[in-house]
């Protein structure tokens, strides 16, 4: 196996899938006073990123691969969200291209701590305190890298991105860092190096 791909490997092991939830991600989230609200995910897949030496072949929408956050078909996904009470699947949808697998789903949460609960795991956390809103997204403590190996992140993920947006149950207030899209909206974007950039976990907030 070509060194490339060995560094691959070498991200996969130290978790930056998990940390990142995916390579590229696109969160449009709705938020409602009760805090109950509407969260839509689209996640972007480098086929060359999971067709690595762990697996025999790439994966299906059948058989979901373990190294991803989020099954692959309708079925199984809907099966994962019996474990985490107070969301609900209102769509969800894949699509294959030669270069990615791209997944797009829509879940309904009654609470911000269900959909924080289920986001946990690929590495993301979201809380409510009053008028306030905060995303945090967690770097792995062993994700340490040499400078090769960043160099690395730079010329293959540099197009990929995390992307949230969020609108607020009122005029917003305050939303730095990001830009502001409406009176009520605003959305953060950030590139994986960006992320990797920062040992600590990075947060964004948004207030009403």
């Amino acid at each position: 196996m070509g060194s490339r791909c060995k560094r691959l490997s070498h991200l996969l092991t130290l978790g930056l899938l998990l940390f990142t939830s995916c390579i590229s991600e696109e969160v449009n989230l709705s938020l409602d006073r009760d805090g109950s609200g509407v969260c839509g995910i689209t996640y972007t897949i480098p086929r060359a990123l999971i067709a690595t030496e762990t697996m025999e072949e790439p994966p299906n929408f059948e058989h979901p691969d373990p190294l991803l956050p989020v099954p692959f078909s309708r079925e199984a996904l809907e099966q994962d969200l019996e474990e985490h009470p107070g969301l609900t699947l209102r769509s969800y949808a894949t699509e294959e291209t030669d270069e990615h697998i791209i997944i797009e789903m829509e879940l309904g949460f009654a609470s911000v701590e269900a959909l924080d609960a289920w986001l946990a795991r690929g590495g993301q956390g979201v809380r409510r305190e009053g008028n306030s809103f905060t995303i945090t997204l967690y770097t792995p403590e062993e994700a340490e890298f040499d400078e090769d190996t960043r160099a690395f992140v730079e010329a293959f993920f540099g197009d990929y991105t995390v992307s949230w947006q969020v609108r607020g149950p009122a005029r917003l207030s305050s939303w730095e860092p990001g830009e502001q899209v409406d009176d009520r909206t605003a959305r953060l974007v950030l590139t994986i190096s960006d992320i990797l950039q920062n040992k600590a976990p990075t947060t964004w907030k948004v207030s009403w």
